[in-house]
This record gives structure tokens, sequence and C-alpha cells, in this order.
């Protein structure tokens, strides 16, 4: 009788972990547009955010005690499933998400030395002068 009791009383726990898993799920997949806008602040909004649900998620994981007492009830367990399909939802979205942020700090890289490499050139070019004047070279 004292199981049951225990059960009932982590379900309402669990719905909220699914809850939260949900709105990280959706945040996950806010960042990814976030990413193809490159809208940094968005972005670091949208962690921020979800931050804060994985927080909620983690104060409630150390409420419930030990599983293997919850696993004899179908509705927990059915429960806990769910979560874990949302979990691994939310790690597919977030490697595709870490990917086009990989790809992207790529992308930034290559024109940080384009720009780089073009003003190491451009600055010892001499400057064009009128006939007659004098150009000195200031290079070391």
């Amino acid at each position: 009788m004292k199981n049951v009791t225990a059960m009932t009383s982590f379900k309402p726990l669990l719905a909220e972990k699914q809850e939260h898993l949900e709105a990280i799920l959706e945040i996950t997949f806010h960042q990814a547009d976030v990413l193809e806008r490159d809208d940094v602040d968005e972005l670091l909004h949208s962690l921020d955010e979800r931050q804060a649900h994985v927080d909620a998620i983690n104060a409630l994981e150390a409420v419930i005690p030990d599983r293997t007492l919850l696993v004899q009830d179908h509705e927990f367990v059915q429960m806990a499933i769910a979560c874990n399909q949302l979990l691994e939802r939310i790690q597919r979205q977030d490697c595709l998400n870490q990917q086009k942020a990989s790809d992207r700090l790529v992308f930034l890289k290559r024109q940080t030395r384009r720009v780089s490499q073009g003003r190491r050139t451009a600055r010892y070019d001499p400057v064009p002068t009128d006939a007659g004047a004098a150009y000195f070279d200031h290079r070391r």
C-alpha cells in the first residue's frame, strides 16, 4: 500500500518533468531557426530559458527516489518512456543545431581570415603620389 501511495505522489512530478522536456524541445527547434537567422541575442536568450528548464528538471530528479519501486506501475512506466522519447528527440535536434553552429563558426573564421589578410596586404601598398613627389616606404 505504501508503494502505491509513493507511485501516485510521483506521477505529478513526472508529468511536470515531461512538460519541461516538451518546453526544451520547443526551445531547441526555436534555436535551429535562430541559428539560421544569425540572431545571437535571441540565441543567448533561448539558452538562458532552456537552462531554467534544465535546472527545474534537475530539481525534480533530486526529489524522485529509487525508481525500482516505481516501475511496477504501468502508467508511471509509460510516462517515463514518453520522457525518454522526448530526450531522444531533443538530443537529435541538439546534434543538428551543433552542426549548424559549427558550420557557421567555420564560415565566420574564413571570413575573418580573408578580412585580416586583406588588411595585411593593403597596409603595405604604396600610396599613389603626384608626379615629382618622393615616396618613403616605412616598412620595417
